[in-house]
């Protein structure tokens, strides 16, 4: 059962690791605010008051992912190791969603209710289309 936990948290710490170097490339944010802006149908107030609050929350939601990485390698931990690490990323997720509280409080302040409750939505479909981007750049292009 430990095995398949800690197999799990593998298997997502390091696929989040890989794709979050492309998420945080300029090119991907100037993309985000692109989809967020025409999903999301801002005006150009709303762009304005939205775009510092949800960066701010990005830099603070990857601090505390940054908290959790592992030290070494699962396969030369101990089960005490391994333990500990599957015990504090559960608490940095708990963490996450206090943050998240937080800034859905502040963002409700300055864009629609309605807006806010699309966020997730949004970000799954920007993400989305984000590996879909990364799929077809390392597929090895087909000569007829």
């Amino acid at each position: 059962m430990k095995q398949s936990i800690l197999v799990l948290f593998v298997f997502f710490g390091t696929f989040q690791i890989a794709i979050a170097q492309d998420f945080n490339n300029p090119n991907v944010q100037e993309m985000r605010e692109k989809f967020y802006n025409e999903q999301l149908q801002f005006t150009e107030q709303e762009q304005k008051d939205f775009w510092p609050l949800f960066n701010q929350f990005k830099k603070d939601e990857q601090a505390l992912k940054k908290q959790t990485k592992p030290n070494q390698r699962f396969d030369l931990m101990s089960d005490a190791q391994a333990e500990a690490f599957i015990l504090k990323s559960l608490d940095t997720e708990r963490k996450i969603i206090d943050l998240k509280r937080d800034y859905v409080v502040k963002l409700m302040k300055v864009i629609p209710v309605r807006k806010v409750a699309m966020l997730n939505r949004t970000e799954r479909q920007f993400k989305q289309k984000i590996l879909n981007n990364l799929k077809k750049k390392r597929q090895p292009s087909r000569r007829n």
